[in-house]
């Protein structure tokens, strides 16, 4: 959709919203606050902390990615009828920019970018200067910012705060909820703590584009990234994937190598059939269809990620 087609419709439901409204600003019932959020971890965190007191949209389809997505007229009106809006920044979804722009000053905007901030976290803080909590460059300015647990409890208390003022009647279950979710991150936060701090090893291999490295700084991993400047749409041809891939693992000594398990580049299948042991990663912008349908949560889906990241921490045991 280019840009003038973009405005177009934009304004226009903008209007539409606007009618919608000012329909329901004369309404009794606020009990129930229409969010609208841009990627999966902010669905399943807005929809466990604010239960029935909330109506959340995800705006990026299921299997989609977000780098270069076009929002639909829908998405417009979505937003533009939401009492509240959560994405990553507008570095990592500049649609997301552009369609908050101009949004009336009772909608709500958080940022997971703002919330967390760009500075350090406490936990790199008391683990800054050891050697064996290197992190890779760049992490502190990593956009992938949901993968660290938590970074993501921030947004969260942020979150169920607005959540209190918008249904003050809501207050003590909102706040329970937020209690459990909070309580489901420090206890995944933990076990990352102890999956990498035990591991023989601390240096992992992504075929992928980069997005480990908020993670990797937050628990001392070092990430390396065969294939970094490839956009995540890249295609890669074969030979490069072979040649570049097999000397990068035979330089780490590495037991295997991590892959987008939702991707448009699909590697893995590749991989298996030269004989390198893969294991896959979710990035959690977005799930498949299917693990969606049946209900997978972000910190079920971190378990199987950390499996994955057994296997090449640890070394393979099956």
């Amino acid at each position: 959709m280019n840009r003038r087609l973009f405005g177009l419709l934009f304004i226009a439901v903008l209007l539409l919203a606007g009618c919608e409204r000012g329909k329901e600003s004369g309404a009794d019932d606020r009990s129930t606050v229409r969010v609208a959020v841009s990627l999966f971890p902010y669905y399943d965190l807005a929809r466990r902390v604010g239960g029935d007191a909330v109506e959340v949209h995800l705006l990026l389809p299921w299997g989609a990615s977000p780098h270069g997505y076009e929002p639909t007229p829908r998405d417009i009106q979505v937003v533009q009828s939401a009492q509240y809006v959560i994405y990553t920044s507008d570095e990592l979804e500049p649609w997301m920019g552009r369609l908050t722009r101009g949004l009336p000053d009772e909608v709500k905007v958080l940022t997971l970018e703002d919330v967390a901030g760009r500075g350090l976290h406490p936990h790199e803080e008391e683990h800054a200067g050891e050697d064996d909590h290197e992190a890779s460059e760049g992490n502190h300015h990593a956009p992938h910012l949901w993968l660290d647990p938590l970074t993501l409890a921030a947004l969260a208390r942020a979150y169920a705060e607005e959540l209190v003022q918008a249904v003050p009647d809501r207050e003590e279950e909102i706040r329970s909820r937020l209690s459990a979710y909070l309580e489901g991150l420090e206890v995944l936060d933990r076990r990352m703590e102890e999956l990498v701090d035990a591991a023989p090893r601390r240096t992992v291999v992504f075929a992928g584009h980069r997005m480990l490295d908020a993670w990797a700084a937050r628990y001392g991993v070092q990430v390396i990234y065969p294939f970094e400047s490839a956009s995540p749409s890249a295609e890669v041809l074969p030979r490069q994937v072979r040649e570049v891939l097999g000397h990068v693992l035979e330089e780490e000594d590495a037991p295997g190598v991590l892959y987008e398990a939702v991707s448009e580049v699909r590697l893995g299948g590749f991989l298996e059939a030269e004989g390198i042991a893969v294991y896959p990663f979710y990035g959690l912008h977005t799930l498949p269809k299917e693990m969606a349908d049946e209900g997978y949560g972000y910190v079920e889906v971190w378990e199987m990620n950390l499996a994955s990241l057994r296997k090449v921490l640890y070394g393979a045991t099956d």
